[in-house]
């Protein structure tokens, strides 16, 4: 998996800055949408990186084998019921669908959530990993 130069919070914009134009034809959305998904793939590692080295969380995370995150994250994104719905869509729903700002919405919360998870799982599993004597 490549990693690119990425600071942890362009990430978000890279979510957020999902903009498929509504003249878009239903392949170029759905390569748009796949785009979108190998982006975050592929910046998974530099994010987690970054976290890594995190006042606070530099700890925790690296208490954690480093592959684990993205995979997490692939794994997550790869069995989304979403994903594999927009997937079987003909032309007309995904022209459909990319007219509409409450789906461009939906869309990067759902990816938001499965990459926040993914984040929350490790902090937690190395938290535990670290806890110390009490």
């Amino acid at each position: 998996m490549p990693v690119r130069k990425m600071t942890t919070l362009a990430v978000l914009p890279l979510l957020f800055g999902i903009a498929m134009p509504s003249t878009a034809a239903a392949s170029e959305a759905r390569e748009g949408v796949a785009m979108m998904l190998d982006a975050i793939n592929s910046q998974c590692g530099s994010m987690s990186a970054q976290l890594r080295n995190a006042p606070g969380l530099g700890a925790t995370l690296s208490s954690r084998p480093e592959n684990l995150l993205c995979d997490c994250v692939q794994k997550r994104i790869e069995t989304m019921p979403l994903v594999k719905e927009i997937q079987g869509f003909d032309d007309a729903k995904i022209n459909a669908l990319i007219e509409k700002q409450g789906f461009k919405d939906y869309l990067v919360a759902k990816l938001s959530a499965t990459m926040f998870t993914c984040v929350t799982d490790e902090l937690n599993a190395g938290a535990d990993a670290i806890r110390p004597e009490m």
